[in-house]
């Protein structure tokens, strides 16, 4: 289950600078920049996907949704409570997801939000690629595979950057909200 708020629970494979947390997906490395010279960046930390905090928050609002699924519309402020959210911030995302096709809102005092489809179909690859955009440590894969095909001196660099983004892309498309509330 993901639950992370920006101070306190981070999981053994992220650590937070400002305010985007950096994923290794390896949990012995673990590097945060204020705290080591800047000589001593592993090449690993060049090459991590960004997740936004609007993204890691959009991500712990639809595992709240779908520990909720099918039956429960969730207000906005218990989704905040329960995560420690900013509310209106939550409120601004869950307006995203909204639009996205994420999730559906409930007009009214019963009101609320719910998913908008089971969570075993909605992808951690989509909702990022949603509010982030790419998958990618720079550019979007397109742009990798043209700097592969095109830069001959820098070829091996960008087909490393390429092989990153395809493997951070393969196990976040396969992932679904369903596979991280269990």
């Amino acid at each position: 289950m993901l639950s992370i708020s920006a101070t306190e629970g981070l999981p053994p494979t992220s650590f937070l600078t400002k305010s985007t947390y950096l994923v290794d997906f390896l949990p012995d490395r673990i590097f945060s920049p204020a705290l080591e010279p800047k000589e001593q960046i592993p090449s690993w930390y060049l090459t991590a996907m960004r997740i936004s905090q609007k993204g890691l928050y959009a991500l712990q609002a639809l595992t709240v949704l779908a520990r909720h699924y099918p039956d429960d519309v969730v207000k906005t402020h218990d989704i905040a409570k329960a995560e420690r959210l900013p509310e209106k911030f939550l409120e601004a995302i869950l307006r995203d997801l909204k639009r996205a096709r994420f999730v559906n809102s409930i007009r009214g005092a019963g009101g609320g939000y719910l998913l908008k489809r089971p969570p075993d179909q909605i992808f951690l690859g989509d909702v990022i690629r949603s509010v982030d955009g790419p998958l990618a440590p720079f550019e979007d894969a397109e742009s990798l595979r043209n700097r592969v095909k095109r830069d001959d001196r820098h070829r091996a660099l960008f087909q490393v950057l390429l092989e990153v983004r395809d493997a951070t892309a393969r196990i976040l498309d396969r992932t679904s909200l369903a596979d991280i509330c269990r």
